[in-house]
């Protein structure tokens, strides 16, 4: 795959020094969650931008009016990665 962006492959929150002192300054239990924005910052850096290409080259998000009987449902059919990626962990 081509570079997505400059940003592509990067850790987020390492990168963001303006956000960790923010957060250092104003949440008290800051240091004790510093492996999990590391984490948090590797995963956007890396998967985010990787599914996100996936859906804006192959698999936009396709909004489904009716069910096969002519009921309104109105839902948004998602690839997985796009859903795996919008899951809570």
């Amino acid at each position: 795959m081509n570079p997505i962006s400059y940003a592509y492959g990067t850790n987020h929150f390492t990168r963001d020094t303006v956000l960790q002192d923010v957060l250092r300054r104003f949440w008290p239990t800051y240091p004790q969650h510093v492996d999990e924005l590391e984490k948090f910052g590797a995963y956007a850096g890396r998967e985010v931008y990787e599914t996100v290409y996936h859906v804006d080259h192959d698999a936009p998000p396709t909004l489904i009016h009716h069910d096969l009987d002519g009921r309104r449902i109105d839902r948004v059919r998602l690839s997985p990665p796009h859903r795996q990626v919008l899951q809570p962990s």
